[in-house]
């Protein structure tokens, strides 16, 4: 990766264990690490600081990076850091970067409690991934103990547009918020975890289709949960509403769809019968008994995946003829 690298460090064994340690990097290549590195011409140097001492209770010290600095992509880079752990159980950590208008801030503390507040925000896309613009915000923030943290992270993005494939979205707010029980184990299993979700987007545009606004809901635990989606737009409206459970076991996830609705000026007005049940898993996946209904028109369906080998049935029942007058030549 090109560039120069230096480490000057020092440890002691008797009458402690400590250890002092500088290291510093100048003009290093990353991208040439990169799959593609042309698309990311650029250097960067920097100087890590380390100090600290290990007892019987654990390890203490320090670690500082005073500078970071460099460019990438024409724009500059510039960042700093620092840890500090008095003990294991007592750990606070800070740091700062910047690369064109995407700048990242972190600081998190670790003593009784687990704190812990992130924001990432990047005034223009297309500084970082040439084709894409907008910009888009993330607050993160962590709370609560080891044991039992919670995390709730929000995003605000706005003027998102993609050149090719054609895609581009207006605005988009969404929130996410985690939390695990408390338990006494050691580990955490996803039973241990609920939680829930909302996304909503509005102006989007995929090709040729336009949704007004796009709302997407989950929520639950691994043991019982339910998502909704409404979609709505000129040319479509939909509603889908699903809830199951989750086996970590099997790791196969088994439940059913509730209600499901499609509505297009072409299609008309259809809509789910009764529940139908799903599952899927690796190498599984399963429709029972899928019907929709418009007036006297019914859509039945059932398939399933097993051993690699799809089986599906299919029968519509009372479907007007006169759907298909858009898709004939005219006379």
């Amino acid at each position: 990766m090109g560039g120069r690298a230096d480490v000057v460090a020092h440890a002691a064994w008797y009458p402690e264990i400590v250890w002092e340690a500088t290291a510093s990097v100048d003009s290093l290549q990353p991208g040439q690490a990169a799959p593609r590195p042309e698309d990311w011409p650029g250097w960067t140097s920097g100087r890590l600081r380390t100090a600290g001492k290990l007892e019987a209770a654990g390890p203490s010290g320090w670690a500082a990076l005073d500078s970071l600095w460099g460019e990438f992509r024409g724009h500059d880079l510039a960042g700093s850091g620092r840890a500090d752990w008095p003990s294991p159980q007592d750990v606070t950590a800070s740091c700062d970067l910047r690369w064109a208008t995407l700048q990242l801030t972190a600081k998190a503390e670790l003593a009784d409690s687990l704190r812990a507040d992130i924001h990432i925000a990047c005034g223009d896309l297309n500084e970082l991934v040439p084709g894409l613009a907008g910009r888009f915000e993330i607050e993160a923030a962590a709370g609560g103990t080891l044991q039992a943290p919670r995390l709730d992270v929000a995003l605000r993005a706005d003027g998102i547009a993609q050149d090719a494939p054609q895609a581009a979205v207006g605005q988009m707010r969404a929130r996410f918020g985690l939390v695990v029980a408390q338990t006494a184990a050691d580990s955490i299993t996803v039973d241990d975890v609920a939680a829930e979700a909302e996304v909503r987007v509005l102006g989007a545009t995929f090709d040729q289709v336009v949704l007004d606004s796009t709302t997407l809901r989950l929520e639950g635990t691994a043991a019982g949960h339910g998502l909704r989606l409404d979609v709505a737009g000129p040319q479509v409206r939909g509603l889908v509403v699903l809830a199951g459970q989750f086996d970590a076991g099997t790791a196969v996830w088994t439940g059913r769809l509730d209600s499901l609705l499609v509505v297009n000026e072409l299609a008309g007005r259809w809509s789910l019968a009764s529940p139908a049940a799903l599952a899927a898993g690796a190498g599984l996946a399963r429709v029972d008994s899928l019907r929709l209904v418009r007036g006297d028109a019914e859509f039945r369906l059932g398939a399933a995946l097993a051993d690699s080998q799809w089986t599906a049935a299919a029968e519509i029942v009372g479907l007007p003829l006169a759907l298909a007058n858009p898709a004939l030549p005219p006379d």
